[in-house]
């Protein structure tokens, strides 16, 4: 219901910061996450019967690194606030989970292919930029 009721104007007025806040905070949610399961495991936190690479690590924090934010979308049109942050709010929510999409599948494809080596990583990093590039692009439309 909200996305009918979001004014156009604003949001297209809006995009830098909703593209950012979205790209940026999506990405260091997932990046975070990952890092932070990371150093659990390798302190021994996670016990010895279960061991994961930080690729597979990082995987899982895109995987949960989009948030759902229907309630406070819920709140905020019930209260009535500025348009300008309803806007704000309601594009980071619809964009935030194209860019965890998109990290998710380059962390798993790395996995998958048992990447070991520097040059492939960037090579895999590359491709992660134009495929995320070619859906910020392509979602708005």
């Amino acid at each position: 219901n909200s996305g009918y009721e979001l004014k156009r104007e604003l949001f297209f007025r809006h995009i830098k910061p909703i593209v950012s806040f979205a790209a940026i905070g999506t990405t260091l949610s997932g990046l975070v996450t990952g890092l932070l399961l990371w150093g659990v495991e390798r302190a021994g936190w996670m016990g010895d019967s279960v061991h994961f690479t930080l690729l597979e690590l990082l995987t899982f924090g895109a995987l949960i690194a989009a948030t759902d934010t229907v309630s406070v979308l819920g709140v905020l049109q019930a209260k009535k606030v500025d348009p300008h942050l309803f806007s704000l709010v309601f594009g980071e929510s619809a964009l935030n989970d194209a860019v965890a999409i998109v990290l998710f599948r380059s962390f798993s494809h790395l996995v998958r292919i048992g990447v070991d080596d520097t040059s492939t990583l960037m090579g895999e990093a590359g491709m992660f930029a134009m495929e995320f590039l070619l859906e910020a692009l392509g979602s708005p439309a």
